[in-house]
C-alpha cells in the first residue's frame, strides 16, 4: 500500500483542505483510499462525516478513552465491549491499546465509508493524549525500549496493512520544531 502524508510545521496552511480534495479526486479516479485523521482538531473528520455521526463514534468509545481498555472491559457487558469493534471508531480508540502498553485487539473496527472508494478513520479531540505518550516515549525508542518502539510505530503496521485499500492519506497536526 502506498501512503501520502500531508504535514507542515505551521497551522492554517491548508493541509486538511489539500488532503480532503486530493482524497476525493483520487477516489473519483477509482483508487481505494483510507484517510487517517491524526489531527486532534478533527477537521478532516468533520468534512467527511455529519457532526452527529462523529459524536456517536466518540460517545460509543468514551468509556475506553476515559478509563482504558481493562477498566472498560470490567465495567461493560461482554457483548457491549465486543460490539465496540463492530462499528467505526476513532484513531485514539485504535491507538489506545498501544498508549496503554497492552496487546492489540485481534480485529480492527471498520472505517467510516465516505464514498464507495473513500474511507475514513476519524480523529478525536483527545488524540493529544496519545501524542503526549509518543513524546514521552520518543527517547525510549532510540534506546531500543520495546514499549516505546511499539507506541511510536504500531499504527502503521495495524492501519496501513488493510488489504482493501490501495492508498492511505494521513492528515497531521502542525509539527513542532525541536
Amino acid at each position: 500500500m502506498k501512503m501520502i502524508s500531508v504535514f507542515n510545521n505551521k497551522g492554517g496552511v491548508g493541509k486538511t483542505t489539500l488532503a480532503y480534495h486530493l482524497a476525493h479526486i483520487l477516489a473519483e479516479m477509482g483508487k481505494k483510499l483510507l484517510v487517517l485523521d491524526l489531527d486532534s482538531q478533527c477537521n478532516m473528520s468533520l468534512y467527511g462525516m455529519k457532526e452527529e455521526e462523529l459524536e456517536s463514534v466518540w460517545k460509543g468509545e468514551d468509556t475506553v478513552i476515559d478509563n482504558g481498555f481493562d477498566s472498560a472491559k470490567q465495567q461493560m457487558k461482554e457483548c457491549d465491549f465486543s460490539n465496540l469493534f463492530e462499528t467505526t471508531r476513532s484513531m485514539h480508540f485504535i491507538l489506545k491499546s498501544v498508549e496503554e502498553g497492552i496487546s492489540d485487539f485481534p480485529e480492527l473496527p471498520p472505517p467510516f465509508e465516505v464514498t464507495p472508494n473513500l474511507h475514513l478513520i476519524p480523529g478525536r479531540l483527545t488524540l493529544f493524549m496519545y501524542e503526549n505518550k509518543i513524546a514521552q516515549r520518543w527517547n525510549g525508542m532510540f534506546l531500543g525500549e520495546s514499549l516505546s518502539i511499539r507506541t511510536v510505530t504500531r499504527w502503521q503496521s495495524r492501519m496501513l496493512n488493510r488489504k482493501v485499500m490501495t492508498l492511505s492519506l494521513l492528515t497531521h497536526p502542525p509539527v513542532s520544531e525541536c
